[in-house]
């Protein structure tokens, strides 16, 4: 479906963003050769508390994702 989209709508995936809710989705853009993932996750949690001790948009520990908190911080990425 990535290579399909790319090639439809001329889009180069190396300087794409792909959002994903899913491990699963991480692996896709990886094996899409995507330039930056991001895994979607909406704790529900208090946002005051945890942006002190987690930011809202961070590289995750291997370096190969990020993870966001908040749909709005995915525009730091562009």
């Amino acid at each position: 479906m990535l290579f399909k989209a790319a090639r439809d709508f001329k889009i180069s995936l190396s300087k794409s963003i792909m959002v994903g809710d899913s491990r699963s989705d991480i692996r896709c853009a990886h094996s899409a050769k995507v330039g930056k993932a991001v895994l979607f996750k909406d704790d529900n949690v208090d946002s005051t508390h945890v942006s002190r001790i987690y930011p809202d948009l961070y590289l995750e520990r291997s370096k190969r994702y990020y993870k966001a908190r908040t749909l709005s911080s995915i525009t730091r990425l562009l």
